[in-house]
């Protein structure tokens, strides 16, 4: 599935870059989960970025080819602000050999373009021949170029699932999901509580899901303690698709309080996951 939101014409961004209600955002599982199919870790300058190939062993692209994605593994810089781009060599679908290019910048309806790449950031890989544009890639043969990455990060390839393994959980009432930090850590010395500081690991992250619960075998609760990545699409005023976030290695625990009267049923889980994706819909040309 290509997670990237259409982009979207000056009329529907009027609507699309409002605040956003908690109604705006819906949410689904898949317990086809996706994976993790390489790291390109980028080397060279600023300016002139090299890329190595570091396929993940554990891992392998399906015979009928799959769709994927570029993430940002942590919060990093872009050159001058310009696009991070990553082209790859691939062999596609239907054997042909061909190139893929991702890109991760900032969307131009965002007036600080900056040189900031949030952690998570994340772009389809796109066959670059002409008809390819649909086409599933079966193998990741090399990486072509990168671009206007900063030396010494790494930046993820991951497959990703077809539409129809995503269910919707209903009726979603609340969805809290921070993004994973690293905080500033201090080191005291002597009475100078912080003499020194660096970069802290952090907290494991954390998802919380809460929904109204109709059956144990419908929404969340059929997934109770499997392992399933969730989906969060922010359609703004229920039109508009702007944000696209996936919460990888998610496993529901599910509580399930159940009151007096006609108060509702509704059904929570809260645990942790593994990584997060973002995808942002742009301007239409």
């Amino acid at each position: 599935m290509k997670m990237k939101p259409a982009a979207l014409t000056a009329e529907q961004l009027a609507t699309a870059l409002k605040p956003e209600f908690g109604a705006d955002t819906n949410v689904y599982l898949s317990n086809i989960k996706l994976q993790r199919q390489a790291d390109v870790l980028v080397g060279g300058t600023t300016a002139a970025n090299t890329g190595t190939l570091k396929l993940n062993a554990a891992a392998a692209l399906l015979v009928a080819g799959e769709d994927l994605v570029l993430r940002v593994k942590d919060s990093t810089q872009s050159y001058n602000g310009l696009a991070i781009t990553v082209t790859l060599g691939v062999t596609l679908d239907d054997d042909t050999a061909d190139t893929a290019t991702a890109t991760l910048t900032i969307p131009a309806w965002e007036g600080d373009t900056g040189t900031a790449v949030p952690l998570g950031l994340s772009d389809d890989f796109t066959p670059d021949g002409v008809g390819n544009e649909t086409k599933k890639v079966k193998s990741i043969d090399s990486v072509d170029t990168v671009a206007n990455a900063k030396p010494g990060i790494s930046l993820e390839i991951w497959s990703t699932p077809d539409a129809a393994a995503w269910v919707g959980v209903g009726c979603k009432t609340e969805i809290n999901g921070a993004p994973k930090g690293n905080p500033t850590v201090a080191i005291a010395c002597g009475y100078d509580s912080n003499a020194f500081t660096k970069k802290g690991r952090g907290e494991a992250p954390t998802l919380d899901i809460s929904y109204k619960y109709k059956t144990y075998v419908s929404g969340l609760a059929r997934y109770h303690g499997q392992d399933v990545d969730v989906r969060v699409d922010a359609v703004k005023e229920g039109e508009e698709l702007l944000e696209r976030w996936i919460y990888t290695g998610y496993r529901p625990a599910l509580t399930l309080p159940r009151g007096d009267g006609e108060e509702e049923v509704i059904g929570s889980s809260s645990g942790m996951y593994q990584a997060l994706f973002v995808f942002l819909a742009d301007k239409a040309a």
